[in-house]
């Protein structure tokens, strides 16, 4: 067996809780995903703007390529299906007296 280390990142104001239930819905319910030992998910990184989380459940070897391709695509149609973007939050760029201001929406 091994561990896959997936990761998404989305914005700083998304909604934690949801955006952590909707990533283990997402791994426990694929088949090539071991129950045990059980798949873990949070959060490994704050940064300006986002929150990664990280993905980590155990495949067997044989489904390494299939089940990360398979989460990845679930991952990201599942929270687009529920209102959480991928990546940071977007921001705005303006330049006030020739100084670049940049500011997180």
């Amino acid at each position: 067996m091994r561990q896959l280390h997936l990761s998404v990142t989305v914005p700083l104001v998304a909604d934690v809780g949801a955006t952590l239930a909707v990533a283990t819905e997402v791994v426990t319910r694929n088949p090539r995903v071991l129950k045990d030992p059980p798949p873990m998910v949070g959060i490994t990184a704050i940064g300006d703007g986002s929150i990664r989380i990280g993905i980590d459940p155990w495949v067997k070897v044989t489904d390494v390529g299939p089940a990360e391709a398979e989460l990845f695509r679930a991952l990201t149609e599942h929270f687009h299906g529920r209102g959480i973007w991928l990546g940071p939050a977007p921001s705005d760029v303006r330049l006030v007296d020739g100084a670049a201001l940049t500011a997180a929406r």
